[in-house]
């Protein structure tokens, strides 16, 4: 990946002929992303502008120890700037607790998903799956009450979808398990986010469309969602094509994205469904 250290310019929490002691080393990677390590020193260490300083040269020829990394935390969505006082800016001593949860728990990072993400996948997934299963049900057996529902998931649907397309372009991906193929794992991130984008898409064109053909979109309870287009005959053909497609589109890379899961949870074997349960698991 190309990882440099940066200088950190801040006081030093060990002085020379300290006792070991564990501290918090920050560093910055050439691609601008952020990692912070609990280390554990047996020498002095003196974190300075680069990693030649006198006080470490001197101790690593007497004891030619090196820090050793206990713990690796990742942290993401880092500003820009000045690199050496935006690292020095969030250096922190570390703290005896190591079940310390990171300060970017709430955003997906380059090791796990967060919470919200997690909670919201799952949501989507009951949602569109709901929406399919009375649509299905609807071409048997055609049912207003059933349409009705089907019309307030997709009312809910469409401001989670949205977010959710939001936090996943502003955010990192958690990096693959194991050693995966490059084309696998490209395969697979743009078929997550184009399943995302059309989680936004698909709502808006259904809309646009209803409201060309004048039809209402009714909701439980009597209430009606408002129009946002005039009846239109040439544009609801034009926009019900563009659902059509759209809609195939994004069925084929469902089926893509369930099929990507299986096999990595019962060919590969691998924590990739694990991990988007919530569970910590090891790279």
């Amino acid at each position: 990946m190309g990882l440099f250290f940066v200088a950190l310019a801040h006081r030093s929490p060990l002085k020379a002929g300290a006792t070991p002691s564990s501290h918090r080393i920050t560093i910055r990677d050439s691609i601008n992303h952020k990692y912070s390590f609990d280390a554990m020193t047996s020498a002095p260490y003196c974190p300075a502008i680069s990693d030649g300083c006198s006080a470490n040269r001197r101790a690593r020829k007497q004891t030619s120890t090196y820090p050793a990394v206990t713990s690796f935390i990742r942290s993401d969505n880092f500003p820009g700037g000045d690199m050496q006082q935006t690292a020095a800016s969030h250096v922190q001593r570390s703290s005896p607790d190591r079940n310390r949860k990171p300060a970017t728990a709430l955003r997906d990072n380059g090791l796990r998903f967060s919470p919200v993400t997690i909670a919201l996948h799952w949501l989507v997934a009951a949602l569109v799956l709901s929406i399919i299963a009375i649509e299905l049900i609807g071409l048997v057996r055609p049912d207003a009450d059933l349409a009705r529902f089907a019309n307030l998931l997709g009312a809910l649907l469409f401001p989670v979808s949205v977010y959710r397309f939001w936090a996943r372009v502003t955010s990192y991906h958690p990096l693959p398990l194991g050693t995966p193929n490059p084309v696998e794992v490209i395969v697979s991130r743009s078929v997550a986010v184009g399943l995302a984008l059309a989680m936004v898409l698909l709502p808006i064109a259904a809309w646009l469309w209803k409201s060309a053909e004048n039809i209402p979109l009714e909701l439980p309870g009597g209430y009606v969602i408002p129009a946002l287009i005039a009846p239109d005959r040439a544009a609801a053909g034009v926009l019900r094509v563009l659902f059509d497609v759209g809609s195939s589109a994004f069925l084929l890379g469902l089926a893509l994205h369930l099929f990507g899961a299986l096999k990595n949870h019962f060919v590969l074997k691998n924590d990739v469904l694990k991990r988007m349960l919530g569970k910590h698991v090891e790279l």
